[in-house]
């Protein structure tokens, strides 16, 4: 999968979702999220939180909030499959 890049205002809560459809073969699904992560993390690297995330059979989604204007990190998402395979997607994020 290829990364994407996006700006998020810093008073803002967001979501954002990644379509794994184009990653997952024919009668695949996603059947476990195994969650969201942020790099760096932390309140010194000025990386906001993710509040709240959910999932459907080919999308995951995350709602992020806060963070330091100015402050890039990458945005994570790692899903196993119906037929187990483990996929992680990138999204890269800066604080405007």
């Amino acid at each position: 999968m290829s990364t994407a890049y996006f700006l998020k205002p810093q008073s803002a809560a967001l979501d954002y979702s990644i379509d794994w459809s184009a990653a997952l073969e024919e009668g695949e699904a996603i059947s476990e999220d195994l969650g969201w992560s942020i790099h760096p993390s932390g309140t010194e690297s000025g990386a906001p939180a993710v509040i709240a995330s959910g999932r459907d059979a080919s999308a995951t989604t995350a709602q992020i909030e806060g963070g330091r204007p100015g402050a890039r990190f990458e945005l994570s998402s790692t899903i196993r499959t119906s037929f187990g395979r483990l996929e992680t997607a990138r999204l890269l994020v800066q604080i405007i």
